[in-house]
């Protein structure tokens, strides 16, 4: 393979793009790169739309349903330059058609890249479909506030086209696969800005019928072969010490499984993501103040780093930053699939909760988070058991309310939420209206809420929201749904 092959490749990978529906995949916001694309193509070609139909077929369900209505478009293509598959001048490809049947993604008279991708229609018959990276032909828009960003997406298409053509010359031979490591559970700290959970060192076997390797990622959990020969790969991630495989992922199926079988054509490729998990356990018990067993204590790990804060607000740590566990019936909990390293045990660190409704406090027993003892989690190790007494219980308080339409008619069903107003990421609290429209609901003394009320049925959906801080008991509050 030349030096120069894939250095043409480089593109924006988790860009949103809103490309013609596809056939042959579910929906995603992973943009595959151009020879990912181009490895599971049939065809691939520069095209002029001459003709385009629109075919709409019934789907009959159950017996007693209505039929659903699956529309497509076939669009006949007169080919300006073929790169592969594509060999006659005029060739039909199919675009998957709206719900509503109106409107075509690729516009008759408009110049397009096409990939087309294979697959079989409603009644069984191979047909080809425009798929990702099918795109438009023409010049891209130069809007003076964005011209960096169409500066690049130039740029990709300028290298997008220049990699096809080195393909159809025949300048480019060899297939790559390329991927990255990585933790399933790894906890954000308080100065983490991104996904910063790769992992180094894990081994990838790559096999097929004539070869054998082994390669290891890098420090930032990638690894990268190129030069392979066409043919069908099995890869397979070994495990490092303290984790456990979980799942491998891959674009061209979108599906998960622990081993991973690819089929690669000369200068296709194709990317895959192995997820591991941590098999370390957190244990211990907490019980009362009489050694009474405590039933659905909320406790989490958080990063070490969190003792540098000189105090700890409700939503000061978020969901996304803890690794969390309840206690059962015995007062004990267990955090599973934890990440070697260095964490504090807090119980309800993000905010206490009806369910948990125990001030925040830090293992050994400590209010204050910059007194909270370091805990070690040693490589699938379990750690502990990490016990606590908890002698504080905080107030709770109950709402019962009542839903009514404006006419004073009762809401019934409707879906009553309760969650912190400062943290609208947390676990809501749920009820449901009775027939009355009547509801209850618990919730902290001096705690302020958002309570939210939504309702729907086939015909409409409605909401509404509103704040209350829990002082005492309420016994009447009243809200009015408005239909829209």
């Amino acid at each position: 393979m030349k030096a120069r092959s894939w250095g043409l490749l480089s593109t924006l990978l988790l860009t949103m793009v809103l490309w013609p529906n596809q056939k042959l995949t579910a929906s995603t916001y992973y943009t595959p790169t151009v020879c990912e694309a181009f490895n599971l193509a049939k065809a691939v070609f520069i095209g002029r739309v001459v003709n385009a139909s629109l075919k709409r077929e019934y789907v009959y369900g159950d017996e007693g349903d209505e039929p659903s209505v699956s529309c497509s478009n076939e669009l006949v293509f007169d080919v300006i330059e073929s790169f592969s598959g594509a060999s006659g001048r005029f060739i039909t490809v199919w675009e998957s058609g709206h719900e509503t049947c109106e409107g075509l993604d690729l516009t008759p008279g408009e110049v397009y890249l096409v990939y087309a991708y294979e697959d079989e229609d409603e009644g069984g018959d191979k047909r080809l479909w425009a798929g990702v990276r099918t795109r438009s032909i023409g010049p891209i828009s130069n809007d003076q506030w964005e011209q960096q960003y169409y500066r690049e997406l130039q740029k990709e298409h300028d290298e997008e086209l220049e990699f096809l053509r080195s393909v159809s010359r025949k300048s480019l031979s060899g297939a790559r696969i390329f991927g990255v490591a990585r933790s399933s559970r790894r906890i954000r700290s308080k100065d983490d800005k991104g996904r910063e959970d790769s992992l180094a060192g894990v081994t990838i076997k790559i096999e097929s019928e004539r070869k054998s390797l082994e390669v290891k990622t890098d420090s930032s959990g990638k690894f990268d072969v190129q030069g392979l020969e066409p043919g069908v790969y099995k890869l397979t991630a070994v495990s490092l010490d303290g984790y456990v495989l979980a799942r491998s992922i891959n674009w061209q199926s979108l599906s998960a499984s622990r081993n991973k079988e690819l089929s690669l054509r000369d200068c296709g490729c194709a990317r895959l993501i192995f997820e591991l998990d941590p098999s370390a356990n957190v244990e211990g018990q907490v019980l009362d103040a009489e050694g009474k067993p405590l039933v659905g204590v909320e406790m989490s790990l958080i990063s070490e780093k969190w003792r540098e804060e000189e105090e700890i607000k409700d939503g000061g740590i978020k969901l996304f930053q803890t690794l969390n566990g309840k206690t059962d019936e015995g007062g004990r909990y267990k955090i599973e699939k934890v990440e070697p390293g260095r964490y504090l045990l807090g119980v309800n660190a993000i905010c206490p909760t009806p369910q948990s409704p125990y001030p925040r406090a830090f293992y050994p027993g400590v209010s204050d988070i910059r007194q909270a003892e370091v805990i070690t989690v040693e490589p699938g190790k379990a750690a502990g058991p990490y016990d606590l007494r908890l002698t504080h219980q905080l107030e709770k308080h109950t709402i019962r309310g009542i839903v009514v339409w404006p006419d004073n008619t009762p809401v019934a069903g409707a879906q009553i939420s309760l969650f912190p107003s400062d943290d609208w990421l947390r676990k809501s609290y749920d009820a449901t209206t009775d027939e009355r429209g009547r509801f209850t609901i618990e919730g902290l003394k001096d705690y302020e809420y958002t309570i939210q009320v939504y309702w729907s049925d086939k015909e409409s959906k409605t909401s509404e929201e509103e704040k209350l801080k829990f002082t005492g008991d309420v016994k009447d509050l009243k809200i009015v749904l408005s239909r829209q």
